[in-house]
């Protein structure tokens, strides 16, 4: 079997970057989930909205991919459902494993926040006092969520009412649930990682390098995970999820301005360098 685009992972980050790639391409969709075969579509149908050939996306429940081939570039994935092995042969792959917000900003401010997510209330304040909240650092959800949610947050912050905005911006929560419904990762998933799985990429760490450490900053002191340019922004949500010890709030709570790595001459003027 052979398809141009190959859409991995519980994730819709894979899905939406594949809608670009796939104007004209058969694809093939490998769900780690599992769901009966009737209500596939009914369940995901963000999947009925990709651009194709004119017929559906070849669809592949409870399954995993286990590697990708290729030399001077991608040729082929393998995945496995069950205990068997398939290999399909592909141009592009388009990998996604959920969304993570990026709170940072949040976190220096002082705003309170739950499962990863900055807690809002309906006029969009946070717990610091004259600081608003919107966008995906409130629930992953899209830019429409996000417009609507800032056009609320602008309007309360300046006074204004916004009760105009009320509807569309509770529309666009039911999206946001149906995403966290039919993305939820797969404990399975714990399963694949080997010893010898890079997890962080920036310091160039394998899983069975951290996986011995309790929890994340024991980690963080002893190997240098989340060290590197990221910050932990990529390796700390997996750290989380596959070694099952959780990023420490005292980790988030520590983050300190500037928010994201910058050059010094940026920092210092230039006469005192």
């Amino acid at each position: 079997m052979r398809a141009e685009v190959a859409i991995v992972g519980a994730g819709p980050a894979g899905i939406f970057a594949a809608r670009a790639a796939a104007r004209k391409a058969q694809v093939l969709v490998l769900d780690d989930n599992i769901r009966p075969g009737g209500q596939i579509w009914r369940r995901n149908p963000f999947l009925t909205t990709l651009p194709g050939n004119g017929a559906f996306p070849i669809y592949r429940t409870n399954a995993f991919v286990v590697d990708a081939i290729g030399k001077d570039r991608l040729t082929a994935v393998a995945y496995q459902i069950g205990e068997k092995k398939y290999q399909v042969d592909c141009d592009i792959a388009a990998v996604g494993y959920g969304l993570v917000p990026n709170n940072e900003l949040a976190a220096v401010l002082g705003c309170e926040t739950r499962d990863g997510y900055v807690v809002v209330d309906n006029e969009q304040r946070t717990t610091v006092n004259n600081v608003f909240g919107a966008g995906e650092i409130t629930g992953i959800g899209g830019v429409e969520k996000s417009m609507i949610e800032g056009e609320i947050a602008g309007l309360r912050s300046t006074g204004q009412p916004a009760d105009h905005c009320w509807r569309r911006r509770n529309r666009k929560w039911q999206f946001v649930k149906l995403l966290e419904k039919s993305f939820r990762l797969s404990p399975a998933l714990k399963n694949l990682a080997t010893d010898d799985t890079i997890l962080c990429r920036c310091e160039d760490l394998s899983f069975g390098e951290v996986n011995r450490y309790k929890n994340w900053r024991l980690a963080k002191l002893q190997r240098r995970i989340g060290m590197g340019p990221c910050q932990g922004r990529v390796c700390g949500p997996a750290f989380s999820f596959l070694c099952g010890h959780g990023v420490a709030d005292s980790e988030r709570a520590s983050v300190r301005p500037p928010i994201f790595a910058t050059h010094l001459e940026n920092l210092i003027p230039k006469e005192n360098l």
